[in-house]
């Protein structure tokens, strides 16, 4: 029996999976760990695991669970603990990290969209900026928050953004809003997974966005003119 089929029509959780899948979808986030077991992805599995759930299907030992160890929880736990994360989502909607971090970035679209929004939402949409770690995988994404009446980057300290041209570093592949004005910071990114070039650009003060050191990297994230200046018309065809 197909995984899916087992949680929609066989589970003892079936109708919480049913609604599950209408609201969230599963079907690109179903792992098969074994012939007994699959892993299922849920942007509501955080904290204190690594966000697979194990679903054994009914005749599969506890023991092969175990030899999988990899941060796997039975089909009991991942419900509940599903359930709670989407209540405390439900009760708080700016609580985006109740999201687990690859999702992050379309809750909080959402929740910008949406009539409970309050207002300005800057220190939100920088937090999470800076708590993500690859944001070409949701470039477009991150293009309409940054572009959104909720954000103002206007409010943001601009103080360390050097005046005149100067030259910014980006570690790796060369297109991406985010660069750095430290080149030992460019040369780290470099050689984070494996070696590769560093990357050096000239902008102005006029082509970034905002600039943060939250994470004491110096980043400095582009705007649109910037990106035009940098990769012309290409920036949009980047992944």
């Amino acid at each position: 029996m197909e995984p899916k089929t087992y949680l929609l029509q066989e589970s003892p959780h079936k109708d919480f999976w049913r609604e599950y899948d209408a609201t969230c979808g599963m079907q690109a986030e179903m792992q098969e760990l074994s012939p007994s077991l699959v892993a299922l992805h849920s942007p509501f599995l955080v904290s204190g695991c690594s966000g697979f759930v194990a679903h054994a299907c009914p005749d599969a030992p506890l023991q092969e669970m175990a030899r999988l160890n990899c941060g796997l929880m039975h089909e009991d736990q991942a419900v509940a603990r599903i359930q709670h994360q989407q209540r405390c989502l439900a009760e708080e909607p700016a609580n985006i990290w109740c999201v687990e971090r690859p999702y992050r970035p379309t809750y909080l679209l959402a929740y910008l969209n949406s009539e409970v929004a309050r207002g300005v939402e800057t220190d939100l949409i920088l937090s999470l900026w800076r708590d993500t770690e690859a944001p070409h995988y949701a470039q477009e994404t991150w293009d309409e928050i940054f572009a959104h009446e909720r954000f103002d980057p206007a409010s943001l300290d601009r103080s360390a953004i050097p005046a005149g041209t100067f030259p910014i570093y980006r570690g790796g592949d060369y297109a991406g809003r985010s660069w750095t004005l430290d080149q030992q910071i460019g040369t780290w990114f470099a050689h984070r997974f494996g070696t590769q070039r560093v990357q050096t650009a000239t902008i102005s003060g006029d082509e970034v966005l905002f600039y943060t050191n939250g994470r004491q990297e110096q980043e400095v994230v582009l705007n649109e003119q910037g990106l035009a200046e940098i990769y012309g018309d290409t920036y949009s065809s980047y992944v």
